[in-house]
């Protein structure tokens, strides 16, 4: 026979057993049904020349990643993104910089065929989010015309992030003065919830 205080140890390790076992029996936790069902969020944005203290400077529009509903972008989207650029000039980016990553497949499309890089001497601006492992090269339109640029982004990560265009398009003899420094123009901020 048990004594009297092994007998309530047992009896503490079978219900605590019994809990343990309760926890993970029926319907998942209420917290689960909270998390934003993924969605594909369309994102568009234009590259234009506008006039910045004077001097004619590239610029990108919804620089912030304004959605057409207004909706806020949440962990777990993917988002679709176009970029038609007017520019033809070219603005060759630093080695590494016509490489497509952090897309979907590590892809792009330029007017409909399917890139994995573009070369650096055929690059207008880039669209990278650094943080993020994203760049998406973007090449010189023709003369008059213009040029669209798509990829899907999956965002894994909340936060604010910061994007920048590495090919030096801006004012100045380095190219990174004007439109390169100044924020909702060639650099800016998205944000994501979680």
């Amino acid at each position: 026979m048990l004594d009297r205080m092994t007998r309530t140890a047992l009896m503490g390790i079978a219900a605590a057993g019994l809990i343990v076992g309760l926890a993970g029996c029926g319907q998942p936790a209420q917290a689960t049904a909270a998390t934003p069902t993924p969605r594909t969020v369309h994102i568009s944005m234009q590259i234009k020349s506008g006039t910045l203290k004077g001097q004619e400077n590239p610029y990108f529009t919804n620089a912030a990643w304004k959605t057409a509903g207004g909706s806020q972008l949440q962990k777990g989207d993917t988002v679709d993104l176009t970029i038609v650029s007017y520019d033809d000039g070219p603005a060759p980016a630093p080695p590494g910089f016509g490489k497509v990553t952090g897309t979907v497949g590590g892809k792009e499309t330029v007017d409909g065929k399917t890139v994995t890089s573009v070369p650096i001497a055929s690059i207008s601006h880039t669209f990278t989010i650094s943080s993020m492992g994203v760049n998406i090269p973007i090449p010189v339109a023709p003369t008059g015309g213009s040029i669209t640029v798509s990829a899907q982004i999956h965002l894994t990560k909340s936060g604010t992030f910061s994007w920048q265009c590495f090919a030096p398009c801006g004012t100045g003899s380095s190219g990174w003065d004007g439109a390169m420094s100044t924020d909702n123009w060639m650099k800016g901020y998205i944000r994501v919830q979680s």
